[in-house]
């Protein structure tokens, strides 16, 4: 029996021999899965990290963009409000040009045709066929003469350079019908 005792024994040993051997694999095992998730879960956090990163920069790099964005965009209206103000400049300058222009030309017309009194004779551009002699019979307050016929007076206003003055009278301002008529009825 002791042989079977024995045999028992280191059957018994054995056997633990293998239940640790086994408990040892599994321990390895384990510790390798352990390991494993641990750099399974390390990598995901560094993915993670690697991320947010990458997104930082990502935002970082579009309000970059963005503010040479509203710089450029600042210095276009800084250039389109000059361009602006350049071209008002320029519009007022060209009035005042024209003002100017419209005054020396006004002087030049009142040089060469001097204002008329009321009854001076004058002659009326008509078409040769109608030519005709008025007398002045109202200057009105812009500068425009209302002329008269012996047939009445014509409804048409004229200007100073329109009409010249005769060195004779052949019409006197009392012989001037009321009627009010077209130039072509004045003379025909």
């Amino acid at each position: 029996m002791s042989v079977n005792k024995e045999t028992e024994k280191l059957n018994q040993i054995d056997e633990r021999e293998v239940q640790t051997t086994e408990e040892m694999s599994i321990n390895e095992e384990t510790e390798k899965s352990d390991q494993i998730e641990e750099r399974e879960v390390q990598t995901a956090e560094e993915m993670s990290v690697i991320e947010e990163t990458k997104k930082s920069d990502q935002i970082e790099e579009r309000e970059i963009h963005t503010t040479k964005e509203i710089a450029l965009n600042v210095e276009e209206m800084s250039i389109l409000n000059k361009i602006h103000l350049n071209i008002q400049k320029n519009q007022q300058i060209a009035v005042s040009g024209l003002q100017q222009q419209a005054k020396r030309m006004k002087l030049q017309s009142d040089s060469k045709y001097p204002p008329l009194q009321c009854g001076t004779t004058v002659t009326i551009p008509v078409p040769d066929v109608d030519r005709s002699k008025g007398v002045v019979m109202e200057v009105t307050s812009d500068n425009f003469y209302k002329i008269g016929t012996k047939k009445g007076v014509i409804s048409h206003l004229y200007s100073r350079n329109q009409i010249a003055p005769c060195s004779t009278t052949f019409l006197e301002i009392e012989e001037v019908a009321d009627a009010s008529v077209s130039l072509r009825a004045a003379n025909s």
